[in-house]
């Protein structure tokens, strides 16, 4: 998909893993609308599939003693805002023209009468440009949903997304989009093509829908966490989720 200053992956594939079974990943074609977003492709879910990507409570961080591990980047840095926990979302980008879709599988949900929203905190953010956004894939061979809005992103920014699925959307490709059967949701982050790159944290505290379809999404401890992926789709290796437990 286009965006300004570049190019974004477009092409679909077939994402493996997820929580319950394989993650389905956005399909790939022009994003006329948003104007930049590459999309994930899907497949069939699977039964009892696992992504790999790291889960779970905070890992104490510090030096590697003689012998030991080095730390873990991935490990979000002490939260002063998260007063009831949250997902931090994390992405060691490499080059300018990367993507990396964060995701909450749903089976198949009615949001025909839907907004959905998340509170986004940008924690640190190594490139020179980026952007994020909302999306949803439909089940009908899982087609990508994002929408015209691009967030641009800059560190310290508290964002509130936005992504609206009611009325009649279009897929990529200009054909209806269905609503109806919602496959899942979530959080696309985008490198700026040509900027400088490195990695970034975000701070995800609740993603939930106007219309109550589905049960809210926070992420007051790490069992809730764990429902939220990095999916393989396309992915910056080292993309991970982890949960950043209440500030005392």
């Amino acid at each position: 998909m286009s965006q300004a200053g570049g190019e974004a992956p477009t092409s679909g594939g077939k994402a493996s893993g997820g929580v319950t079974g394989s993650a389905g990943a956005p399909t790939g074609g022009a994003d006329t609308s948003a104007g930049a977003a590459g999309a994930p492709a899907g497949g069939a879910a699977g039964a009892g599939g696992s992504d790999g990507v790291p889960q779970g409570g905070q890992v104490a961080g510090g030096s590697a003693g003689e012998g030991g591990a080095p730390p873990d980047p991935s490990i979000p840095p002490p939260s002063t805002t998260c007063e009831d926990g949250c997902a931090s979302l994390y992405v060691p980008f490499t080059n300018g023209a990367q993507q990396q879709f964060f995701t909450l599988q749903l089976g198949s949900a009615n949001l025909s009468n839907s907004i959905v929203t998340a509170k986004v905190r940008v924690v640190k953010f190594g490139c020179t440009a980026g952007f994020m956004k909302l999306y949803a894939s439909s089940i009908d061979n899982f087609d990508y949903y994002g929408g015209p809005n691009l967030t641009y992103i800059a560190e310290g920014d508290e964002k509130i997304l936005t992504l609206d699925l009611t009325g009649n959307p279009k897929n990529l490709s200009g054909n209806d989009w269905n609503n109806e059967h919602v496959f899942d949701i979530g959080i696309q982050i985008n490198s700026q093509p040509g900027a400088q790159f490195g990695p970034i944290f975000l701070e995800v505290e609740e993603i939930s829908v106007s219309d109550d379809a589905i049960p809210a999404y926070t992420f007051t401890t790490a069992a809730k966490t764990a429902a939220f992926v990095a999916n393989p789709y396309a992915a910056v290796e080292g993309s991970a989720v982890r949960w950043v437990p209440p500030t005392e």
